[in-house]
């Protein structure tokens, strides 16, 4: 019993010295801790940048830099709190330096009064980490420009299209920083793909914004493809053909003397064709410019609605004789 009594009394006497040692240690690393902070250092501090008095009727062509470093002296409390916590500085850009077209910029050397005076007291800015501040600015700028379809359609057999894919609207207005508005030059929608298609086609699709334009402003983002959709038929005509750059007084024979149009139309648009609805040319200079012993008929002319036009034989013989 009183070797039990002796080991209860002797483990709380070594847990208090331990403690007292631990309460020791932490309150000199304390006072340690508090003598290096009232001392005076230099540190790099990074700041959030808030731009002001831009030069009249200009914008940000892009996006300008949004942080910078200063080499800040002051007591290691003050860093400390600035470290902790991101601040913001206001930098005046009203008189830039312009270095070409839409590229600026400032020497920070000579904001360093303005800087400084946004500091806590307590604290001085020795230096900025850039001597120069550059950025683009020009005026916002307005354009239309025209929508190009990435609408891929697969008819189904029989079926096509009737005349051309219509885009409603055409073509759509934006706004925004002109060397970004200046690039873009079309809008194109998203890619779709239309399979078996038999119908008529009328499909919402979204816009592509370029890159680089995250300041444009887009009044429609969205356009309307409109197709008419029908079922073709093949059909022919024999038709004659007209002759370019023949030589003066100069007299052609040619075999044979029409040519096979062959071609689709649409059943809604059959009973308008006719033989007079093609115009097939061949150009004597394109035979003599290619040493060529025969002619290349080509189509002049043809109707809208009319799509997959061949023309039969491709080579036409002839003779030709000056008179």
């Amino acid at each position: 019993m009183n070797i039990s009594r002796k080991n209860k009394n002797t483990i709380p006497k070594k847990s208090k010295k331990r403690h007292v040692l631990l309460l020791f240690l932490g309150v000199a690393t304390f006072f340690w801790f508090l003598t290096k902070l009232s001392k005076e250092y230099t540190s790099v501090v990074e700041y959030n940048i808030r731009y002001k008095n831009l030069p009249e009727a200009k914008i940000f062509q892009t996006e300008p830099k949004k942080t910078m470093s200063l080499h800040i002296r002051g007591s290691g409390f003050k860093l400390l709190g600035q470290n902790l916590y991101q601040r913001t500085i206001e930098m005046d850009i009203g008189n830039p330096i312009h270095k070409n077209k839409y590229h600026y910029y400032i020497l920070t050397n000579t904001k360093k009064p303005a800087i400084q005076s946004q500091l806590e007291t307590g604290l001085w800015l020795e230096y900025f980490d850039t001597d120069s501040l550059f950025f683009d600015l020009g005026i916002q700028k307005f354009k239309t420009v025209p929508v190009v379809s990435s609408l891929d359609i697969a008819y189904k057999l029989g079926y096509s299209i009737s005349g051309t894919i219509k885009i409603f609207p055409d073509s759509v207005r934006i706004r925004g920083p002109e060397a970004q508005v200046e690039k873009i030059q079309w809008l194109k929608t998203a890619s779709m793909v239309l399979k078996d298609v038999s119908e008529d086609v009328s499909q919402e699709i979204s816009l592509e914004k370029p890159d680089n334009s995250e300041k444009v402003n887009f009044y429609d983002e969205k356009v309307t493809i409109v197709a008419n959709v029908e079922k073709f038929t093949e059909d022919s005509f024999e038709v004659p053909f007209s002759f370019k750059n023949l030589p003066k007084n100069a007299k052609i024979t040619t075999y044979p003397k029409t040519v096979k149009v062959t071609f689709k139309v649409g059943l809604s648009n059959y009973n308008k064709i006719s033989p007079n609805s093609f115009k097939v040319g061949c150009d004597y200079s394109k035979t003599l410019l290619k040493k060529l012993d025969y002619l290349e008929p080509f189509l002049l002319e043809k109707p809208d609605w009319v799509s997959t036009v061949k023309l039969t034989p491709s080579k036409i013989e002839f003779l030709i004789q000056k008179e």
